[in-house]
C-alpha cells in the first residue's frame, strides 16, 4: 500500500510540474507587451520618429521570474539599481545662484561626439546623479556620443553643504534653469535635450512651459513616471492598494532626513531672516524660480515635522510654511506641470508612464491624453503594461539585462528626434 500511495504521489508531483513548466513557458513566450502609443494621427513628424523607435513598436519584455510585477520594478529600482553598471567619470560644476543658494551638477563628455547634443537630466525627487538608474542612462547616453549633464537636486548631495536656507521643490525650476543656462554658456551651438525622470519630468515640463522661447534651444524633452498634478496624485498615494501608502512614508522618511541633515540652515530662524531673493530671479509674482514668496514665510510646525509620517503632513509642517504657500493643496497646485504643458504647443514631447507604477495611478493618464491629443501635435503619450515606477528592466531569467528598456527608448528618441540612427 505504501509502495501504491508513494507512486501515485509521485505520479500527481511530476503531473503537477509539468503543468507549472507548462505555464512557465506559456509565460515566457507571451509575457511581453507592446506599448500602447497615443499621438496625433496626422502629425508626420511623429510617424517618422515612431518609424525610428524600433523599442516602442515592438515588445517590452520584463524579466521572467519578477518584471511582471510593478512592486519589484519598482523595489529594484530604488534599492538595487541597475545591475552591471559602473560608475562613469564626470565634473562636478558648482554654481551659486542669486539667493547665495549652491548649484552642483555633473557634466560628462563622450569620447567623441556623434552629434552635437547635450542632455540635461532632471532626477527623481532627492535623488542625485550618482543613483544608479541616472549612471546608467548617462552611461548609454555616452554610447551614443552625446554630452550629458545631471542635475543634482539641492540638499541631496551628502558631501555637499547648502549655502541658504532652502532645499529643492516639486516645482522649482531654479536649479535647472541655472544648469540649462551654464550649458548654453559653454556649449552655444549644441542642441539641448531635456530629461526628467518621475518629480524630473514634472520640473522639465514646467521648465520648458515657464518661458517658452526656451523651447528653441532644445531638440526634444521626455519625461517619465511623472504624476502632472499632485493635487489629483496624492488621494491615491495615501492608499493601501499597490501599497502606495508604504511608498508614501518612505519618501516623507527621506525628505525628513534631508531636513535633519541641513537642519542648521534649513531650521534656524537667525538664517531663516537673512534669506535673500536676488535680483533677476522672480518667476511668479513674489514668488521666485525656486517656490520661495518673498514676505509670506511661516514658522516650521516642528512638532508636526517630528511627527510626519506621510508628505501631506511632511508638507503641512515644513514645506507650505517655507515656501509661502497658505495651504498644502495651494502648494500643490502651483508645483504641478499640467497647466503650464499646455504652453508647449509645437515641440517633440515624449511622456512615459507604466499601468503597473505603484506611485502613480492610471486615473491621472487622462491628464497626458488629452495633452498628446488636443494640445500638442508633436507629443507621444507612451504607456507601458509593465515597468512600475522607473524601473523598465528587460529581458532575462532572473538578472535583466545591463541596459533597460527605459534607457534604449530615451537614446533611440533623441537620434529620431535628431534625425539620426545610431
Amino acid at each position: 500500500m505504501l509502495a501504491i500511495w508513494l507512486a501515485s504521489f509521485f505520479a500527481v508531483f511530476v503531473s503537477f510540474l509539468a503543468y507549472l513548466g507548462s505555464k512557465v513557458f506559456r509565460w515566457w513566450g507571451e509575457r511581453g507587451a507592446r506599448p500602447e502609443i497615443y499621438h496625433n494621427k496626422e502629425s508626420k513628424q511623429v510617424e517618422l520618429i515612431l518609424a525610428r523607435c524600433p523599442a516602442l513598436r515592438n515588445t517590452y519584455t520584463p524579466p521572467l521570474v519578477w518584471g511582471w510585477f510593478g512592486q519589484a520594478q519598482t523595489f529594484f529600482y530604488g534599492m538595487v539599481g541597475r545591475f552591471g553598471i559602473a560608475k562613469q567619470s564626470g565634473e562636478r560644476i558648482t554654481q551659486q545662484l542669486p539667493d547665495q543658494s549652491t548649484l552642483h551638477y555633473d557634466l560628462y563628455l563622450p569620447e567623441a561626439l556623434s552629434s552635437d547634443i547635450t542632455v540635461l537630466v532632471c532626477p527623481g525627487i532627492a535623488n542625485t546623479s550618482e543613483m544608479s538608474y541616472i549612471q546608467s542612462l548617462v552611461k548609454h547616453c555616452l554610447e551614443q556620443g552625446y554630452r550629458v549633464a545631471v542635475m543634482n537636486h539641492m540638499g541631496a548631495v551628502k558631501d555637499d553643504a547648502i549655502t541658504a536656507p532652502r532645499i529643492f521643490t516639486y516645482g522649482g525650476t531654479a536649479e535647472f534653469t541655472a544648469m540649462y543656462k551654464d550649458i548654453k554658456e559653454r556649449y552655444p551651438k549644441s542642441h539641448l535635450v531635456g530629461v526628467g525622470l518621475s518629480l524630473g519630468g514634472n520640473i522639465v515640463l514646467r521648465f520648458l512651459g515657464e518661458k517658452p522661447s526656451r523651447q528653441n534651444d532644445f531638440l526634444c524633452a521626455v519625461s517619465v513616471c511623472q504624476g502632472y498634478d499632485p493635487t489629483k496624485c496624492m488621494p491615491y498615494f495615501n492608499q493601501l492598494e499597490k501599497f502606495r501608502i508604504f511608498y508614501n512614508w518612505h519618501i516623507t522618511r527621506k525628505m525628513k532626513r534631508l531636513v535633519s541633515r541641513h537642519g542648521n540652515h534649513l531650521l534656524d530662524r537667525v538664517t531663516e531672516q537673512k534669506f535673500l531673493i536676488g535680483e533677476g530671479y522672480h518667476c511668479h509674482g513674489d514668488r521666485d524660480c525656486s517656490g520661495y514668496h518673498r514676505n509670506s514665510r511661516e514658522e516650521v510646525d516642528f512638532r508636526g515635522l517630528k511627527k510626519a509620517w506621510l508628505m501631506e503632513q511632511f508638507d503641512e509642517s515644513y514645506t507650505r510654511r517655507v515656501l509661502g504657500f497658505s495651504s498644502v493643496e495651494e502648494l500643490y497646485r502651483w508645483s504641478g506641470c499640467s497647466e503650464l504643458m499646455n504652453k508647449i504647443s509645437d515641440f517633440p514631447v515624449l511622456l512615459i508612464n507604466a499601468k503597473d507604477d505603484p506611485l502613480v495611478d492610471e486615473e491621472i493618464y487622462h491628464i497626458p491624453l488629452n495633452y498628446v491629443e488636443n494640445v500638442n501635435g508633436k507629443a507621444i503619450f507612451v504607456v507601458t503594461k509593465y515597468g512600475g515606477h522607473l524601473g523598465f528592466f528587460e529581458e532575462g531569467f532572473l538578472i535583466p539585462n545591463p541596459i533597460s528598456w527605459l534607457d534604449r527608448v530615451i537614446v533611440q528618441y533623441i537620434a529620431a528626434a535628431d534625425h539620426k540612427i545610431k
